[in-house]
């Protein structure tokens, strides 16, 4: 919520970030928690509440389920699970689509390039079909 970019870092153990500091630099790498059992991926970091606030995203390779943590600092302040990509989905990124304030998440699955957007109730809607892949060898990566 301070406006700086902090870093997230995961091995294959836990998870820690390092808070942007006000005069430059980063402030030492903190445990945040243990990184979730195998089958979890990282999908992103966003704001799921809309509270100004970078939250943390996974997904579940194995059953497609996204669970996020809500974060303060960092602090995890509580978490939720219950929605679901179909089950081979890959996750493209993450970031606000639908232009509500609250972060989304863009996801593969065959052919079709699908939206899961935030809803108020804290949980991901069901997908959306936003467009087909494009032919060839396109490769989709992060805007900078």
């Amino acid at each position: 919520g301070d406006g700086r970019m902090d870093v997230l870092t995961l091995s294959s153990a836990e998870v820690r970030v390092s808070l942007a500091q006000s005069s430059g630099g980063f402030g030492p790498s903190t445990f945040i928690a243990a990184r979730p059992p195998a089958g979890w991926n990282f999908a992103g970091a966003g704001d799921v509440n809309g509270d100004g606030k970078a939250d943390v995203i996974w997904h579940n390779v194995n059953s497609g389920e996204l669970y996020y943590w809500l974060m303060v600092s960092n602090t995890i302040i509580g978490g939720q699970g219950g929605s679901y990509l179909p089950i081979g989905s890959t996750v493209l990124g993450v970031g606000d689509y639908s232009g509500d304030g609250r972060t989304d998440v863009m996801s593969l699955a065959g052919g079709n390039v699908n939206v899961s957007i935030m809803q108020p109730s804290g949980l991901f809607a069901g997908i959306a079909f936003a467009g087909a892949r494009p032919a060839g060898s396109y490769v989709f990566a992060p805007v900078p």
